[in-house]
């Protein structure tokens, strides 16, 4: 759990951000980490792995991004083509407000 989605805003702004907890998912708990969760971004988004054929390792099945707390919501549209996470594909699953409304 991290305050910050920063698999989300690494990819938007294009930086590498929170190296100690990718360090921790990807070699200490290899493949163990069923679920990553963020708040900080004030809505509501959940990407969850896409199965595929190969060996590939999955470090994380499921990423959530859960901050509808605030006085305010933050766009989702903006995330809307994120899709890669340490090489497993994702696909977004009921963000809110939905990228057409945001």
């Amino acid at each position: 759990m991290t305050h910050e989605p920063n698999w989300l805003l690494d990819w938007y702004f294009d930086q590498v951000t929170g190296k100690n907890i990718s360090y921790l998912i990807r070699d200490h708990l290899n493949g163990r980490c069923r679920l990553r969760i963020a708040g900080d971004v004030h809505h509501y988004m959940r990407h969850k792995f896409v199965e595929s054929k190969s060996d590939k390792q999955v470090y994380v099945q499921h990423l959530l991004v859960n901050g509808c707390g605030g006085a305010f919501l933050h766009p989702t549209h903006v995330f809307k083509n994120f899709n890669n996470l340490y090489g497993t594909t994702y696909e977004c699953k009921n963000p809110y407000p939905t990228f057409e409304d945001s």
